[in-house]
C-alpha cells in the first residue's frame, strides 16, 4: 500500500458532487462567497487611498476599529454592572 492509498478523499472531488449557488440552482463548480466581498474592500482601500493618502486612510481605518473595540469593551463593562448590581439587589453580595 502506497501514499496513493492512504491519501483522503473529500466528498467534492467525488464525480457527480454538486453545489448550490447564490440563485439556489445546482452547479458542478464550488461557489467561492469571499472573492466579491474582498475584491470590493480591495477596491474601496485603494479608492480611500487615492482620495485622501496613505497615512489618512490608515488612521481612519484604524481609527474605525478601535471604536468597534471600544464599543464591545463598553458592553463587557456595562453587562458587568448589570451583574453586580443585579447579585447586590437579590442579596448575593
Amino acid at each position: 500500500m502506497g501514499a496513493a492509498a492512504n491519501a483522503m478523499v473529500r466528498w467534492t472531488d467525488l464525480p457527480g458532487a454538486v453545489y448550490l449557488n447564490r440563485a439556489n440552482t445546482v452547479t458542478s463548480t464550488p461557489v467561492s462567497d469571499s472573492t466579491p466581498m474582498g475584491l470590493l474592500l480591495f477596491f474601496l482601500v485603494v479608492v480611500l487611498i487615492a482620495t485622501f493618502g496613505f497615512w489618512d486612510t490608515l488612521a481612519a481605518l484604524m481609527g474605525a476599529a478601535l471604536l468597534v473595540v471600544l464599543i464591545v469593551l463598553l458592553g463587557v463593562g456595562a453587562a458587568a454592572v448589570a451583574g453586580i448590581l443585579a447579585l447586590r439587589r437579590l442579596g448575593g453580595g
